[in-house]
């Protein structure tokens, strides 16, 4: 009798601990949510710029292989406590081969974001941006267009984990064909974990639909992904390293042309306005454009 009272005694004072735990720990993430809630939208910039390795290859032409750079802006601006807009603007270049006829070049893009959000739930707005796939080669009685990109954006917040879906309308010639990206739907998703408040990994997939990629009559399905790790390497300087790979195939469905590419990259962050890469994904600068329209535009020509 008395060992089992023993063991009840030992349960009970178990349950009882395990309860104060659960009961601490929700206490806690309400805190945490209500901490959040309390804030407004702060003033927030992030400036990114790597360098990299890129192998690209194509049915109709050969492998190409080259340096890149990639360059990033974002400045975030409450205009109140849940409503803000954030300008954008992006720069991937590759470096040209000697003696190719054709390979895309890179691409740079302009634009911005209006959104309602609610730091510890979620975002909803919308986006828009204008730019260029650029190619070494271009019909020089026109020149290539200027190509745009409208659509739809969403975030869901949960612990440390961001869910964030793009969905949108782009018009992106590389000639006077028309080909390239044109009038061409895309969804893009990304995910976010942050293991700690400034460390960062992030893998994304999109996927883009063109009635007139290759000839102004060829289908195009587009794939784009990727994975990315941030972390801060200084104490005193907002200052964070960043590696990440990128890869990409196009598909020109009507004759079974097909290339794809894969970039390997490292480089740097700079982050001001908040204290961490977390309390930028949910109070800053947070959002970011889709590269696939632009970056598939110009390999309508190489799958010609």
């Amino acid at each position: 009798m008395r060992r089992s009272n023993k063991l009840f005694i030992a349960a009970g004072l178990a349950s009882a601990i395990s309860s104060q735990c659960i009961v601490q720990s929700m206490a806690q993430d309400a805190g945490d949510m209500t901490a959040l809630d309390d804030f407004g939208l702060v003033f927030a910039a992030l400036g990114e710029l790597s360098g990299g390795y890129r192998i690209a290859d194509s049915t109709d032409y050969v492998n190409l292989y080259g340096g890149m750079v990639s360059a990033a802006g974002r400045v975030s601006i409450p205009l109140s406590e849940r409503f803000s807009i954030q300008f954008d603007g992006d720069l991937e270049a590759y470096v040209e081969e000697d003696g190719q006829s054709w390979e895309p070049l890179g691409l740079w893009l302009a634009g911005g974001h209006a959104s309602w959000r609610d730091p510890a739930r979620g975002l909803i707005g919308v986006f828009g941006g204008a730019g260029h796939g650029l190619q070494n080669e271009f019909d020089n009685s026109t020149g290539p267009e200027i190509g745009y990109m409208l659509g739809a954006e969403g975030q869901i917040y949960f612990g440390d984990f961001t869910l964030y879906a793009q969905a949108g309308y782009g018009d992106f010639e590389a000639d006077n064909e028309p080909e390239g990206f044109v009038e061409g739907w895309f969804l893009r998703g990304v995910g976010r974990w942050f293991p700690s408040e400034d460390v960062l990994i992030e893998t994304d997939l999109a996927y883009g639909s063109t009635h007139q990629f290759v000839d102004g009559v060829d289908n195009g399905h587009i794939w784009n992904w990727g994975l990315q790790g941030k972390m801060r390497v200084s104490e005193a300087l907002p200052l964070y390293a960043m590696a990440a790979y990128r890869g990409g195939y196009y598909d020109a469905t009507s004759e079974g042309d097909h290339g794809s590419e894969h970039m390997v990259m490292v480089g740097v962050n700079v982050l001001f306005g908040t204290g961490s890469l977390k309390a930028n994904d949910r109070l800053g600068a947070t959002l970011d454009l889709p590269r696939l329209p632009a970056r598939s535009a110009p390999w309508g020509e190489g799958l010609d």
